[in-house]
């Protein structure tokens, strides 16, 4: 409980200042800014099994309130008691369960080389409006109304299920003596076996012919190497990952009633707004509120009836199919989705309506697009075959989509024509011209990821998740010519590509066209069917980094670096009918070297005015960017670049400390930058500077 208030007492100057006696003015009235909280929260943890655990948090905040006026009056302190009792009026509720459950795996022998988790989470809440309810409002010509403004209490939910889980592989292989015998490298009996003892069978005066027997002996040797190897390729996946999260949750506004158990409110039985409802079930509560008059009805009401989800996926796996080689896969894929829409009461129609509904999504997923990674583009017309073979795939997306509208019959004498020109926006089969979104999204997936336009998924999501990589090597200081001049020597290589989807809404023309004409094909000004879903923008994205890169340390301590890295993006914009391509690649070159204990003779340090001795880093880098942006106009067939330049950047340094505390810096910083249009002119920068770093901590 927290309870404070101000009293405050206004003095009448005017009495004073006029010499005026105060009882001819009046007194001032007092006033009180009071506050009274009643906060409660209630925890329960409960461990049902040794690995199923239930958690169950609540927190209630509460008003107590009181009557205007002085507060030490009797008539205050009965209204205080009185509000006590019910615990105050409440403000807001939250309560939330979790539910997790580590899968006992590890009880059982041939699966404890996983680690499952699957956890529930369902949370609920409360809140009150303000007290208003009504307020007088004059509309011309009507003199004065009442308008309603008891907007009720809104009520939230969410559930969110999460799955982790783990393999180690490795564990798994170890189970089987053969295969655990193949992971340590190599015949452990050949390990042990000391010198001068020879093989079995070898120097046995009862063989009678000791040539067989080693040729024998040979060929088994030769043919248990090979299905050693052989099992360690088979090995290769060591681990693995899988994690799944999936949340979803509704909002509804003007609700009549209050908690009082376990978020619950007893209305003739009827427990509002349901158990299911404030764990985190998702069953769409409107149909049950509206049966069992748990909602207001007013048709004022200004919030907006939501629903939210949103699910991820990542998965990874790490696999060396020889030693020292270290591959990572790893693919993502991520949506979300918001549906909002007005559920009110109609005074009309004497009922609950949805009014004004309006659904938006977000969709993004790892992508593969190695096929038409390597295309070159020159100069000045930047001419790309990948670019044609879009333009291309148009049609026959057309095609498709309107083979599969004739076999719906959802239009009664449909028929797939080709019209219009060659050059015109309304070419393609009927309905589907090649300026139609559900035509141009598919094949600019095709084109640019390299697939075959016959098989290319329609639609704008995708069900699965394509893979991406990391790649290491570092076994080539095992070789004699490596390892006499590195101490390491590890070769990487990476590759990412994203297709993403940023909006996804409802086609509100669509809506319009429907509902002015239901008995019409709802169409477009180009002949085309308007989609359910307006999207403005699709884009693909891919980066190699590095495509190669090389990281060195040598015996002498020096290390050198070099990587090659390129990206590119494509975005496919549905507003304006172009493609905005984005290239780019970059050469990285670094070099450092460490001289061991320099000592600087003019420079004393300390009490005892010491020269200090440290190690002497010189770092050297240089980086080569190259960039060109271009506008891709579909229709008119113009090609045109918007920017580029050519970045080159050397960067010199030289560190040493002077103390535990003291540490300087000489770098040169040398920035050229050399543009691909004439908008822009070429730009040099030189920096060159000492700085001098001071630590006062610990």
């Amino acid at each position: 409980m927290d309870r404070n208030y101000t009293a405050m007492q206004m003095r009448n100057t005017d009495a004073i200042l006029n010499d005026i006696p105060p009882e001819l003015l009046g007194n001032l009235e007092a006033t009180y800014n009071k506050n009274f909280a009643l906060n409660r929260q209630y925890t329960l943890l409960f461990d049902l099994t040794e690995s199923l655990r239930f958690d169950y948090t609540a927190r209630t905040n509460a008003r107590v309130d009181e009557l205007e006026g002085a507060p030490n009056t009797d008539s205050n302190r009965t209204e205080i008691m009185r509000n006590l009792e019910q615990l105050g009026r409440g403000l807001n509720y939250h309560q939330k369960v979790t539910l997790n459950w580590q899968l006992p795996l590890s009880k059982i022998p041939l699966l404890d080389f996983a680690t499952i988790s699957a956890t529930y989470n369902g949370d609920y809440d409360w809140q009150a409006p303000s007290q208003t309810t009504t307020v007088a409002a004059r509309n011309s010509g009507s003199g004065q109304s009442d308008f309603n403004l008891n907007f009720g209490n809104t009520i939230q939910n969410n559930r969110q299920l999460q799955l982790n889980s783990t393999f180690n592989f490795s564990a798994l292989y170890a189970k089987v003596p053969y295969l655990k015998k193949a992971q340590q490298g190599s015949r452990e009996d050949e390990r042990r076996r000391p010198r001068g003892i020879p093989r079995p069978g070898r120097n046995n005066p009862n063989a009678t012919n000791k040539v067989e027997e080693e040729e024998e002996e040979e060929e088994q040797s030769i043919f248990d190497k090979i299905l050693m190897e052989s099992a360690k390729v088979l090995m290769m996946v060591k681990s693995g990952s899988f994690n799944f999260s999936q949340s979803k949750g509704q909002f509804l506004p003007g609700f009549a009633n209050s908690p009082q158990l376990f978020g619950l409110d007893n209305v003739g039985g009827n427990y509002a707004p349901g158990l299911w409802f404030t764990v985190g079930g998702q069953t769409d509560i409107r149909p049950s509120a509206v049966a069992n008059n748990w909602l207001i009805r007013n048709e004022n009401l200004n919030n907006q009836y939501r629903q939210t989800s949103a699910r991820t996926i990542n998965m990874r796996l790490t696999a060396e199919p020889i030693n020292s080689l270290r591959i990572v896969l790893s693919a993502q894929n991520n949506t979300t989705g918001n549906l909002a829409e007005f559920f009110r009461f109609d005074t009309i129609s004497g009922g609950f309506e949805s009014q004004n509904s309006f659904n938006t999504q977000t969709f993004s997923s790892s992508w593969f697009m190695l096929g038409t990674a390597f295309e070159s583009l020159s100069a000045p017309d930047y001419k790309s075959a990948t670019y044609e073979q879009f333009r291309e795939n148009r049609l026959a997306i057309s095609q498709r989509l309107a083979t599969d509208l004739a076999a719906t019959n959802e239009i009664p004498g449909y028929s797939p024509d080709l019209v219009g020109s060659g050059d015109s926006s309304n070419f393609g089969y009927r309905y589907y011209s090649v300026s139609a979104q559900d035509v141009l999204i598919p094949a600019f997936i095709a084109a640019y990821s390299g697939q075959d336009v016959k098989n290319v998924e329609l639609g704008v999501t995708r069900k699965t998740p394509l893979p991406n990589w990391q790649i290491t090597y570092d076994g080539l200081t095992k070789m004699k010519f490596f390892k006499k001049y590195f101490n390491s020597f590890t070769l990487s290589h990476a590759y990412r590509s994203t297709y993403t989807v940023s909006s996804i809404s409802s086609n509100l023309l669509r809506q319009k066209e429907i509902q002015d004409n239901p008995n019409d094909v709802p169409l477009d000004n180009n002949g085309d069917l308007l989609p359910i879903n307006q999207i403005n923008a699709v884009s693909l994205s891919e980066q190699f980094s590095p495509l190669i890169g090389i990281n060195t340390k040598l015996k002498n301590n020096m290390t050198l670096r070099v990587e090659y890295k390129s990206d590119r993006s494509m975005i496919l914009s549905l507003t304006n009918n172009q493609i905005t391509e984005t290239r780019g690649s970059e050469w990285v070159i670094g070099a450092g070297f460490i001289i061991k204990d320099v000592k600087l003779k003019f420079v004393r340090v300390g009490a005892r005015k010491t020269n200090p001795v440290s190690n002497l880093e010189l770092r050297a880098d240089i980086g080569i960017r190259d960039n060109i942006i271009l506008i891709r106009r579909i229709l008119e067939e113009v090609d045109q670049p918007t920017s580029g330049q050519r970045i080159t950047s050397v960067k010199v340094s030289a560190d040493y400390r002077i103390s535990q505390r003291v540490q300087t810096k000489i770098f040169y910083d040398l920035n050229m930058s050399r543009f691909k249009t004439s908008n822009a002119f070429p730009l040099t920068t030189n920096q060159f500077g000492i700085s001098v770093r001071l630590n006062l901590g610990q």
